[in-house]
């Protein structure tokens, strides 16, 4: 973050501060990860208040703190009405201090991986900032542009909603130069009611695109032109996995015995031969979304190429790992909705192995859960899965839809342990991938630790008794 005096602050923030003019350097919402010179923003939320926590923060080295309500602590403290907002104002302020060039992307699935494939290009140029992990609503967009720092040329921001109006919001904040809408699918249903209202909510990014701004739109989405109609015809230009007449296109997809995906990455200039080191022909989507908003910067063909290839899979978003010779696994446990799975599905299917979906609940679906879930019951069947094992009680319609090679668990330790008699009782040569999915609540990298544990006991314990009767032979022998 850029320094800034607690007074300059205060008139952003059009409030005023009891205490010294102080410098800040940092700032922190959470007295976990308080550093000594931090300013303290106590949020305030139904359940919670952490104007109760600013003598705490104090005592951890916070200098300064925001509060709705004045605290008997003696630090500099600015009383604002709303702290939320007032950290929202914070990150504009050092957004506007700084200037970088910045993209701002949303959409039901890819965000991440997008984001990532972005920033990746754009660091071949210069110093680029980008959201860390899924910071990326109204508390972690702000968190993020406090970030910056004076030398970042550019910022890279993902935009994630869970209810209407939060995506006009935040995209307020970041005042983008260039705005991607990914694609729309079922994802936080509860806060939208349908598709149409996710699609409504998503081009709320739109209508916060600078004027001489661009739009990157995705042809393939059936979206695309409802979203086509809210923006200048002039200011746009689309990609396709399937179309050729699309401004970016990928032609000749082909996939490596890893999974990951080589094509032509065709554009309205030139063309090269792009090979992702991240699985999936979803991937490939997300890679001509990244190259298109690149290019809205300027960034050249030949960087473009560099940073995409440069790009390795994120943690919990198909990360694949050879556990074992015979086993290998497939992590991409840290989020889940309908069509993410199904892409997951995809990779999973694309191994010479005996394939093992492992899912726990896909959340915030509201009336359609149960249906979402049989879904995916379906199209693991479809696709000749061969396991299907669920964890958790909504999970458990999938098991239930794909019928034979489904087996349904409440808990991860029967979980585990149902798969590690499936793979320790199977022939020596047979080999396994496990895909392991689930929303964040579902927690199934968790699952992943556990089956890693149990199986190195199961192995250390066949090595002891190995070695045991090795020694009772030879005693025999004697």
């Amino acid at each position: 973050m850029i320094s800034l005096a607690l007074s300059a602050i205060a008139t952003q923030l059009n409030a005023k501060y009891q205490g010294d003019d102080v410098v800040i350097t940092h700032v922190s919402t959470d007295t976990r990860t308080i550093k000594v010179g931090d300013l303290f923003v106590a949020l305030s939320g139904d359940n919670f208040d952490a104007n109760s926590f600013v003598a705490k923060a104090a005592e951890q080295g916070a200098i300064a703190a925001i509060v709705t309500k004045k605290q008997a602590v003696d630090i500099p403290q600015i009383q604002v009405k709303d702290s939320r907002v007032a950290l929202g104002l914070l990150g504009k302020m050092v957004r506007e201090h700084v200037n970088p060039k910045v993209a701002a992307l949303t959409g039901s699935n890819g965000k991440t991986t997008t984001k990532e494939m972005l920033a990746a290009i754009l660091k071949q140029v210069a110093p680029t900032l980008a959201t860390a992990g899924n910071f990326n609503n109204d508390i972690g967009v702000p968190l993020t542009l406090l970030r910056l720092q004076q030398e970042d040329q550019f910022a890279v921001m993902e935009l994630g909603a869970n209810h209407k109006k939060e995506i006009a919001y935040t995209t307020g904040l970041v005042l983008p130069d260039v705005v991607l809408i990914n694609n729309v699918d079922a994802a936080h249903l509860e806060g939208f009611g349908d598709l149409q209202g996710i699609a409504l909510a998503k081009s709320e990014i739109l209508s916060g695109v600078k004027e001489q701004g661009m739009a990157v739109l995705n042809r393939d989405d059936k979206f695309y032109q409802y979203w086509l109609r809210k923006v200048d015809s002039q200011r746009h230009v689309n990609f396709s996995v399937v179309d050729e007449s699309a401004d970016y296109f990928a032609a000749n997809i082909e996939f490596a015995d890893s999974g990951n995906p080589t094509f032509r990455l065709c554009t309205p200039d030139s063309d090269c031969s792009i090979n992702l080191g991240v699985a999936g022909r979803h991937n490939v989507a997300n890679a001509l979304a990244a190259a298109a908003m690149a290019s809205c910067f300027g960034i050249d063909i030949k960087t473009i190429k560099l940073g995409l290839e440069s790009m390795v899979n994120v943690q919990g978003r198909l990360k694949i790992s050879q556990l074992t010779p015979r086993i290998r696994i497939i992590d991409d446990s840290y989020n889940a909705n309908i069509a993410s799975v199904k892409a997951a599905i995809d990779v999973l299917t694309h191994f010479k192995s005996t394939n093992v979906l492992v899912m726990g609940d896909m959340g915030e679906l509201g009336v359609s859960t149960a249906d979402m879930h049989q879904q995916v019951g379906h199209y693991a069947q479809q696709q000749q899965v061969d396991h299907v094992y669920t964890c958790g009680v909504v999970s458990r319609e999938a098991a239930l839809t794909a019928g034979v090679i489904g087996r349904a668990f409440l808990a991860q330790p029967a979980l585990v342990d149902a798969l590690a008699d499936l793979i320790t009782t199977a022939p020596k040569e047979q080999v396994f991938t496990l895909l392991f999915k689930g929303s964040r609540s579902a927690k199934m990298e968790q699952a992943i630790s556990l089956l890693t544990t149990k199986l190195s006991e199961n192995t250390a314990m066949l090595i002891e008794n190995t070695i045991l009767v090795k020694n009772t032979v030879k005693e025999i022998k004697c």
